[in-house]
């Protein structure tokens, strides 16, 4: 069986200089990472507007705006050393099992690197792929990032998809997306990304 194949996912990058050095540096004293799930209601000249389920609206910026689209792939394409990002939860027994992986372009190779809180009490695990094992209907990856290594279960049903590059006008409105950012600990919060989900 194969595992899940995304359909039109796109990811948008906020070119803002001080949120893109803290997402792939770390964050500044007193800042906090910020991610949310919630739905495209509005896209204008002055931003993407996106509403949570709480109901809480969250304007980025448009003309900072660089989008991307994640191109879906067989998770056979995936190979030992690629530098990717996991989006999952820990089970009873404490292993990580995702529900989406992505690869990343060679360019933002090491970009955010470690494992950090995601929406909805997921994790977020941005890590090279040290080896690739078979286990039933799906797979087993180990995952190396910084001085740390993972086993990470790759259920059937987990979305396998690769980075690739897309244009503003990708951007409607009811698509349901992701927004990752920083929260200085003075001043307002700089979204680093909003991504496009199926």
């Amino acid at each position: 069986m194969k595992h899940r194949v995304a359909r039109g996912l796109l990811i948008v990058f906020v070119l803002l200089a001080s949120s893109a050095v803290a997402t792939a540096q770390g964050a500044a004293p007193g800042a906090q990472r910020l991610s949310a799930r919630g739905m495209i209601t509005a896209v204008a000249e002055k931003g993407v507007t996106v509403k949570t389920p709480d109901g809480e609206l969250t304007t980025v910026p448009l003309a900072k705006l660089g989008v991307r689209r994640y191109a879906p792939i067989s998770f056979n394409d995936l190979k030992p050393n690629d530098y990717i990002g996991i989006t999952g939860k820990r089970m009873g027994g404490g292993m990580m099992s995702a529900s989406m992986v992505h690869v990343f372009p060679e360019d933002m190779r090491g970009r955010a690197e470690g494992q950090f809180p995601f929406y909805g009490g997921n994790m977020m695990t941005n890590a090279a792929v040290a080896s690739i094992m078979k286990k039933g209907m799906g797979h087993d990856i180990v995952v190396k990032y910084k001085d740390k290594s993972e086993t990470v279960e790759i259920p059937e049903k987990a979305v396998i998809t690769r980075l690739t590059s897309a244009k503003k006008e990708d951007l409607k409105v009811g698509q349901e997306v992701v927004v990752i950012g920083m929260k200085p600990a003075n001043g307002p919060a700089e979204y680093a990304v909003v991504g496009i989900l199926p």
